[in-house]
């Protein structure tokens, strides 16, 4: 394996540090409890990078026994459910839970502001995926299910949220 395949990972990384200066969230934070959030958030996307955008050997289709469409050189799947649900369905789905419960415990936002939220994050690794399998072959499928589970889990994490919060102060 090549030094350049993991070129995607430290762009991200230089992104998701880009964001974190711009952004400056420590400098909005209002109490002690929304500080651990905010710093979770941006934990939870610093280890999502090398999660997403790491090379590895291994496709995923092989737990759903297909084959990539290849677009160039990059692995894709654009058939909704192809595959069934395997366990890579359930785990994109876990994975963007606590994306989602953290965006509601900072920001408070509608289920429609968490989903085109999800949705972004989302875009932003399959199309970052796709890129990096057109130019250093990284060999990560971009797939319409990873799309689809990813902003399912956003919502759900939110939801989650706000049942908790429901209960506990009942």
């Amino acid at each position: 394996m090549t030094m350049i395949k993991w070129m995607p990972a430290g762009i991200m990384g230089l992104l998701w540090l880009g964001g974190l200066l711009t952004v400056r969230p420590w400098r909005t934070v209002r109490s002690r409890g929304q500080a651990l959030a905010v710093l979770a958030l941006w934990g939870y996307l610093a280890v999502l990078i090398p999660l997403c955008f790491t090379p590895f050997p291994a496709h995923r289709g092989v737990w759903g026994g297909m084959a990539p469409i290849m677009v160039g050189t990059a692995p894709t799947n654009p058939i909704p459910f192809r595959g069934g649900l395997t366990p890579d369905f359930w785990l994109n789905i876990l994975m963007t839970v606590p994306f989602g419960f953290l965006l509601q415990t900072i920001y408070h936002w509608r289920w429609p502001r968490i989903l085109l939220a999800g949705l972004a994050l989302t875009c932003l690794i399959e199309g970052g995926q796709f890129i990096a399998g057109l130019t250093v072959q990284l060999n990560r499928w971009s797939d319409v299910n990873d799309i689809i589970t990813n902003v399912t889990g956003t919502v759900l994490g939110s939801l989650i949220r706000g049942l908790w919060v429901r209960f506990r102060l009942q």
